[in-house]
C-alpha cells in the first residue's frame, strides 16, 4: 500500500514511474493478493504504452478472473497463452484464471487446454472450476473431450460428483449415443456415485425429446428398480 501511495503521489506531481518499477509493483501486489492494485497498475502500464512483463500479464489474468471480468482476463492472457514457451512467468493462478475465463465465455477448447495444463502441473482443481469447464465442453458439443477430461482428472485424484456425470449422460442421451449414456451411469456406480432423481430424469427427458419413448420408459423402470422415486418432472418427461 505504501508503494502504491508513493506511485500515486508521483503521478499527481506529473512524474511518471518507469515500466520496471511498475512491473515490480505488480508482482508485489500479486503476492499480497491485492488484486485491485494489480489491475490498476497493469491498466496504467497499458495506458502509458509501457512494457508489460509476462509475469505482470499473468498477475492481471488472475486478478481480472477473480473479479469476473472474463473477456479482459482473456485479452491479458492472450500474449502469454503458449504456456510451455512462457512457463517461467505463467503462474498456476494465471492458468486457473484463464481456464475459468475461457469456460465462462463458452470457449470450451481453450478451457480444456488450460485444464490439461493444470493436470500436467499437478495443480489442485477446484470442483466449481472443473464443473464450469465440463459444462462448457458439453454445451459446445465436445462430449468425448469432456469425458476424457473427467476420466483424466479422476486418474489424478480428482473427486467427481453426480452433477458432472448427470450433465455428461444427459447430453450423450440427447445425441443418441446410448452406449455412452450407459457407460456414464456404470462409471458413476463404479466410483460410488449413485445416480439420483435428477440424473434419471435428465436422461429420460433427453430420450423422450429425441422420440425414443421405449428407451425413456426403460430408464424409468431402471430408476424405480434402483429405489429412486420419480417426481412430477420425471412423469411429465415420459408422457410428453
Amino acid at each position: 500500500p505504501a508503494a502504491i501511495e508513493c506511485l500515486a503521489r508521483m503521478e499527481a506531481a506529473g512524474l511518471s514511474a518507469g515500466a520496471r518499477v511498475r512491473n515490480q509493483l505488480v508482482a508485489l501486489c500479486a503476492q499480497a493478493r491485492q488484486y485491485s492494485h494489480v489491475i490498476e497498475l497493469c491498466e496504467g502500464l497499458q495506458r502509458d504504452k509501457q512494457f508489460v512483463s509476462g509475469a505482470a500479464r499473468a498477475a492481471a489474468t488472475n486478478a481480472l478472473a477473480r473479479r469476473a471480468r472474463w473477456h479482459e482476463a482473456i485479452a491479458w492472457f492472450r500474449p502469454i497463452r503458449n504456456v510451455r514457451k512462457n512457463a517461467d512467468v505463467v503462474t498456476d493462478a494465471a492458468v486457473a484464471g484463464a481456464a475459468r475465463a475461457y469456460a465462462m465465455v463458452g470457449r470450451a477448447k481453450e478451457a480444456a487446454e488450460m485444464l490439461d495444463v493444470m493436470l500436467q502441473r499437478g495443480m489442485a482443481v477446484r470442483t466449481n472450476l472443473f464443473t464450469s469447464i465440463l459444462k462448457a465442453l458439453v454445451r459446445g458439443g465436445e462430449l468425448r473431450r469432456a469425458k476424457h477430461a473427467l476420466i483424466s482428472a479422476e486418474a489424478r485424484g480428482f473427486k467427481s460428483n453426480v452433477v458432472m456425470y448427470t450433465a455428461l449422460a444427459q447430453h450423450f442421451a440427447e445425441a443418441g449415443e446410448e452406449s455412452e449414456v450407459r457407460a456414464c451411469v456404470e462409471r458413476m456406480r463404479a466410483r460410488g456415485i449413485a445416480p439420483n432423481v435428477v440424473t434419471y430424469t435428465a436422461i429420460i427427458n433427453a430420450r423422450a425429446r429425441r422420440g425414443d419413448v421405449q428407451a425413456a420408459e426403460a430408464m424409468l423402470q431402471e430408476m424405480v428398480e434402483a429405489g429412486v422415486a420419480p417426481n412430477a418432472r420425471t412423469y411429465t418427461a415420459v408422457m410428453t
